[in-house]
């Protein structure tokens, strides 16, 4: 039997949680035994049930049931370039919030970045792309702007 990841999920990991499958809402954090089931989920490696672990076989089943990963008696195609394993080097970090400005006046109650007087430039366009592709780089799932 084949298995295949999904479209919507890819593999990563980070310093510290090296095992994850990031999906479109949530990433899914496993142990190393688990994980050795997860990568051969590239419709590539032919798996038996024999070759699985009880353990396995459960997140198996678990990974078929809500839909991450498809099961084919036959080789189906590999996985994108951007679902193949990817290793941040950094910590994981599930949000960031930024404050793109120093110089916001609007001093709202729920907001920590009240600023009127502005010390520090405002960043360039490339700065900001440069800023982002930072956070990219470590894996950041959500960027909260402030």
């Amino acid at each position: 039997m084949y298995y295949r990841l999904n479209d919507d999920y890819k593999l990563c990991g980070w310093n510290g949680l090296p095992f994850a499958i990031r999906g479109p809402q949530k990433d899914y954090h496993y142990d190393r035994e688990q994980y050795r089931f997860v990568l051969q989920c590239d419709c590539v490696t032919e798996i038996t049930d024999g070759e699985l672990s009880t353990e396995q076989l459960a997140l198996r089943d678990e990974l078929l049931e809500c839909g991450m990963i498809t099961s084919s008696n036959e080789r189906l195609s590999k996985l994108s370039l951007s679902q193949q394993y990817n290793k941040y080097d950094s910590p994981y970090i599930m949000e960031m919030t930024w404050g793109v400005t120093g110089k916001c006046n609007y001093q709202c109650l729920h907001c920590f970045m009240s600023a009127p007087k502005g010390i520090h430039p405002e960043p360039t366009w490339n700065m900001c792309v440069h800023v982002l592709d930072e956070f990219s780089s470590c894996g950041i799932r959500d960027l909260v702007l402030t």
